[in-house]
């Protein structure tokens, strides 16, 4: 399940169970290519297009496909 809520400034992402693992994995590995590419794949396609300020220009840092 992903759902996103808003309130203020603040964004909400819900993480499925996998997902949690995962990031509790990169947050013990302390990889950052690793939580880069997590927050690529899982939470800007969450967040990008709901107009938070805070995401503007997120494209230069990731990685060239």
């Amino acid at each position: 399940m992903k759902t996103m809520a808003q309130e203020g400034n603040k964004v909400f992402v819900v993480l499925d169970e996998e997902q949690q693992m995962l990031l509790e994995r990169i947050n013990v590995d302390r990889d950052p290519e690793e939580a880069l590419e997590f927050i690529e794949e899982v939470i800007l396609p969450q967040v990008k297009d709901k107009g938070q300020p805070c995401f503007e220009g997120y494209e230069k840092f990731l990685k060239k496909k």
